[in-house]
């Protein structure tokens, strides 16, 4: 009976806000009566340019057509107003992607005109993918029903993670990914990189990393720069995640001094599971290494955060090695958490 209730409350909610078809809804919408008809006049006029804001508009003019069928006879951006026209006005251009930047905008759709307003360029770009969901196609007649929208993310953090470890997803695909993520509003690509599996990611300062931690799939440098790119021109943040000091094997494989076990030798796992081997706490030179390793990793990786795991210490191997225990006894450290 309650699952009978929770898939009835869902449909109905869809039911009810089916008539505007958002995903995420917006904070704010207010359908009136008429249309803003959509035809190869239409112009997509744009103020206070810049080229990642004119590349996401001219991407959102072919993705408009290829949707609706309709091609336009100025197919590029325009800068002068005109009747029938999509108007985006931008006040700032963010250059870089933080945490809580301002993705705010709003829409009034009026019979011939379309005003977008937004206070930076990653507002716009959420204002134009709601447009896209708006717009209507029922035979010959294709519009935009007269409306108003303000809306503004409820949560900084919208993020998906993708892990790359245990199931090897080339670079087109994850970009493949973030096109779908820049659709819905999603602004955060969690890569997870590391893990027993595999290590996934090309490292120039500790070669044997990426050279005996995987299968042979792993991203290069140049591979990294232009994912990350490829997600900033889409207004979404790419955070890496490097698991340490658990899930620790992919580590170990090409440098076992790394790892808590002395004398140990290492290979990739292939199943899933929580498996024993961990980076030592004890060794200065664990620090070193992995000093050197996240310099490395920040130049490809410009965003605020690292991502560093910390989950799933079995402590197995920390509990077999008497000087980690020491350091655990003067670190008082209670637990392997």
């Amino acid at each position: 009976m309650k699952t009978f209730s929770t898939i009835f409350l869902f449909l109905f909610h869809f039911i009810l806000n089916g008539q505007n078809n958002l995903l995420p809804q917006p904070r704010e919408i207010n359908i009136v009566t008429g249309k803003f008809q959509f035809n190869s006049n239409t112009i997509i006029q744009l103020q206070n340019n810049s080229p990642t804001l004119n590349g996401y508009v001219n991407r959102f003019i072919n993705r408009l057509q290829n949707k609706t069928g309709v091609f336009l006879k100025a197919p590029v951006v325009q800068d002068t107003l005109s009747k029938n026209c999509i108007s985006i006005i931008v006040t700032n251009h963010i250059d870089s992607l933080y945490l809580g930047v301002d993705e705010s905008y709003s829409i009034d759709i009026k019979n011939h005109l379309i005003k977008l307003s937004a206070k930076t360029n990653i507002g716009a770009y959420r204002g134009l993918e709601t447009l896209l969901q708006l717009i209507k196609l029922k035979g010959n007649d294709i519009y935009f029903n007269n409306s108003t929208i303000k809306d503004a993310p409820k949560y900084p953090w919208r993020g998906l993670m993708i892990d790359v470890c245990r199931h090897w997803i080339p670079d087109h695909v994850i970009k493949r990914n973030i096109d779908a993520m820049a659709m819905v509003k999603m602004n955060v690509l969690h890569l997870h990189l590391t893990d027993d599996q595999a290590f996934r990611i090309e490292s120039k300062v500790y070669p044997k990393l990426h050279q005996q931690g995987n299968d042979g799939n792993y991203y290069t440098h140049q591979q990294i720069k232009s994912i990350v790119k490829y997600a900033h021109e889409r207004g979404i943040r790419v955070v890496p995640e490097f698991d340490i000091p658990g899930h620790a094997t992919s580590w170990a494989v090409g440098y076992p001094k790394l790892a808590s076990k002395k004398n140990g030798k290492y290979k990739l796992e292939t199943k899933y599971g929580i498996f024993n081997p961990t980076l030592d706490p004890s060794k200065e030179e664990t620090y070193t290494f992995l000093s050197i390793f996240f310099k490395e990793m920040a130049v490809l990786f410009p965003d605020q955060y690292i991502h560093i795991g910390g989950d799933e210490n079995n402590g197995i191997q920390w509990n077999e090695n008497y000087k980690i225990k020491k350091f655990m006894n003067d670190m008082n450290f209670n637990n392997k958490n």
